[in-house]
Order: structure tokens, then C-alpha cells, then sequence
């Protein structure tokens, strides 16, 4: 009989240890889906912002057009997790500043793409759930796109104004 009441105690150690365990994981999880989202969330918003006001500042629609077609479908699978995760985007008021230059804007952007790739390939460490873990590579791919863009465009007027040196 003490055998088996120990044997019963030990198992529902065990059960409620694990059950904390993975209450704690699926919270800690959520806490880094909303962590993902939210950082996610504000570059695009941030983005977007600042095509507008670059593109109105110097009357240019290329390449910014191009760039904001990309991101839509990117929030538009950001909106779709927070819905699924039951999260809320943040409401984020953006006041963005157009450069004096393009040349400045390109650069800047660029840096921010680079900063934006590392900030996903720290996500990528941590243990998430499958449809995040894609949405991460889907965003990863979109900033790499857009640092190219941004590389390509610095390194073509580098040439043109060696050129005409």
C-alpha cells in the first residue's frame, strides 16, 4: 500500500510539473509571437511611412511603388497571425521626416534593412510555433529584397558619378 501511494505521489508530481511546464512553454511562445508581430509590424508601418513621405518630398514613385507592393501582402500575413494568435497589432503613430537626400535615404534604408535581417535571424534562434517560423523567412526575404534594392541604386550612382568624374 505504500508503495503504490508513493508511486501515486510521484506521478502527480510529475504531472503537475509537466503541466506547468507546458502551460509556461505555450505562454513564453505567445510572449515571443507577439514579440515577432509587434517588431514586425512597426518596420512595415515605419516603411510605408517613409515611401510616402520620400516619394511626395522628391515627386519620385520609383522604386517605391514596387517596395510598398511588397509589403502589403507581408501585413497582410502579419494581420492573419495576430488574428490566429488572438493579438492585437500595436497602434503605432508614425512621424517620419523625408532626408534632404535620396542618396541619404537610400543609405539609411539599407542599414535598416541589414538591422532588420539580423533582428529576424535572432527570432530564428528561438523555439516558435511552424506558421511564425515561415512568416519570419517570408520577412527575412522581403528585407533582403529591399537591401538589394537599396545596394543596387547607391551602387549604380557611384558609377554614374565616377563615370562623369
Amino acid at each position: 500500500m505504500k508503495r503504490i501511494t508513493i508511486f501515486i505521489l510521484i506521478i502527480s508530481t510529475l504531472s503537475c510539473v509537466f503541466v506547468n511546464a507546458t502551460q509556461n512553454k505555450e505562454q513564453v511562445n505567445k510572449q515571443l509571437v507577439q514579440n515577432i508581430l509587434n517588431t514586425a509590424y512597426s518596420h512595415l508601418k515605419t516603411c510605408e511611412q517613409e515611401y510616402k513621405a520620400v516619394s511626395e518630398k522628391f515627386n519620385r514613385e520609383k522604386p517605391f511603388v514596387k517596395l510598398q507592393r511588397r509589403l502589403d501582402p507581408c501585413m497582410d500575413m502579419l494581420n492573419q497571425l495576430y488574428k490566429e494568435y488572438g493579438l492585437k497589432p500595436p497602434r503605432i503613430a508614425v512621424s517620419v521626416k523625408a532626408p534632404e537626400t535620396l542618396d541619404d535615404y537610400y543609405k539609411y534604408a539599407l542599414e535598416k534593412e541589414k538591422n532588420m535581417l539580423e533582428t529576424y535571424r535572432g527570432f530564428l534562434k528561438e523555439e516558435m510555433p511552424q506558421d511564425v517560423r515561415s512568416a519570419v523567412h517570408k520577412l527575412m526575404e522581403l528585407s533582403a529584397n529591399n537591401a538589394k534594392v537599396y545596394k543596387f541604386i547607391l551602387e549604380t550612382k557611384n558609377k554614374l558619378n565616377k563615370a562623369r568624374s
